[in-house]
Order: structure tokens, then sequence, then C-alpha cells
């Protein structure tokens, strides 16, 4: 029998535990388990392993310059 997997994320993603959306973390590992998808989330030297529903994408703040005046 032939299965299909499909991930959110992938390694070196980098996403926000709902509860805590002011630290970014990496996705350093993915595990598959009968119940489901696990992600290894790593922020700094810690890592905690978080399912799809807890982990959401990291936003991208990216600034965009406005115009200057040059007088």
């Amino acid at each position: 029998m032939k299965k299909t997997i499909t991930i959110s994320y992938n390694f070196g993603s980098e996403v926000q535990l709902k509860t805590e959306p002011e630290t970014k973390r990496i996705i350093t590992g993915i595990i598959l388990r009968p119940n489901g998808k696990m992600y290894e989330c790593a922020c700094g030297l810690e890592t905690s392993w978080h399912q799809d529903v807890e982990i959401e994408k990291f936003p991208d703040t990216k600034r965009v310059g406005g115009f200057r005046n040059n007088k």
C-alpha cells in the first residue's frame, strides 16, 4: 500500500508557536507518529517538538523604504 504524506513546513522554515508569537524558531526535524506529524522547533540551543496545529509561519517583516526629498 502506497501512502502520500504532505508536510506543512520544510527543514529550515521560520515558524512561531501560537502561544509565543514573539519568538522565532527554526524547523530542524520532522517525525511521523501514528497520531500525526511532529515538528522539531529550535530556538537557540533549545529544541521542542510540536504538532502542526501549535505552530504557524513566522511573518515576513521586510521594510520598504520610502522616498526622501534631497533638497
